[in-house]
């Protein structure tokens, strides 16, 4: 598999996580987004706030609403180099240093 797959695959899953728990939970997007639901539908609705996400809030929506709060003091980033994907997790030690 192919880095730009995996990225595609991990932009997919993101997406339709968002989407899924925002048609659950419509009352939790802004108000501009919630007259489009009562206006247009909450598919409308929720497809507007997604499509309107940068990637960076979309992946802190992502975890703010899917990684458990033991996480929290993790400065957690997601970037993209070079057509390579990385993630880094800053001010954690390695297992290896923790023993």
């Amino acid at each position: 598999m192919e880095i730009l797959e995996v990225k595609t695959i991990l932009e997919d899953h993101i997406i339709k996580e968002l989407f899924g728990y925002y048609m659950e939970h419509p009352w939790q997007m802004p108000n501009e987004y919630m007259e489009i639901v009562y206006r247009e539908g909450t598919q409308r609705g929720v497809c507007d706030y997604v499509a309107c996400m940068t990637d960076a809030y979309a992946v802190k929506a992502y975890q703010k609403l899917y990684i458990p709060p033991f996480f929290d003091g993790i400065d957690w980033q997601l970037w993209f180099k070079k057509e390579k994907m990385h993630f880094l997790c800053r001010n954690v030690r390695s297992y290896g240093e923790k023993k």
